[in-house]
């Protein structure tokens, strides 16, 4: 369940980390490189919110800021639902204030979306 954030009057988030090494070996993860969406399975009691984000963060020490961010729409229904998110939609120059790529901040800078601009796209070695 996520509830909303006194200080931001917003939604909170889930947050899913893996741990860098384990017992001296480095993590090891699934290449996706030939996957063409990242696949979540999830259900809301609020369909109607449209400001949803999934983000992942890949070869940076500063994930928070760092990180891939693309959003998506939780189908209506109380059921468990698939939502596919092509690799396309995420973006590494997305709105600290907004979460997203399509935005202009209060102070003006402009941020840009993987649709219009491949080097903000997620790549192989990401």
């Amino acid at each position: 369940t996520v509830a909303i954030v006194p200080k931001l009057q917003a939604p909170g988030f889930c947050n899913v980390k893996t741990n860098l090494f384990n017992r001296l070996l480095p993590a090891h993860f699934n290449d996706v490189s030939n996957c063409t969406h990242l696949v979540l399975t999830l259900r809301s009691t609020t369909p109607e919110f449209r400001g949803f984000k999934v983000s992942f963060a890949a070869n940076t020490l500063d994930p928070l800021f760092k990180s891939y961010k693309a959003n998506f729409v939780v189908p209506d229904g109380s059921s468990w639902e698939r939502v596919a998110i092509p690799w396309s939609n995420f973006s590494n120059d997305w709105s600290p204030y907004s979460g997203d790529c399509d935005s202009t901040d209060p102070t003006g800078r402009v941020h840009r979306c993987c649709n219009s601009h491949p080097e903000v796209c997620p790549t192989i070695k990401d």
